[in-house]
């Protein structure tokens, strides 16, 4: 599935709530933090797929 701006509220919460949400977990360390966000923002950018 294609990240899109729809994704955005998504992944605030699962950021927000540290959650465990598979689209939303980048950096390959358990759990979503903000060492996630910089590499959402690039694949939003470039248009990736959500694993």
């Amino acid at each position: 599935m294609l990240r899109d701006a729809r994704d955005i509220q998504q992944f605030v919460q699962c950021v927000v709530a540290s959650g465990a949400c598979n689209c939303a977990e980048l950096d390959g360390v358990p759990g979503v933090d903000l060492s996630d966000v910089g590499i959402f923002v690039e694949n939003m950018l470039a248009g990736a797929d959500c694993p």
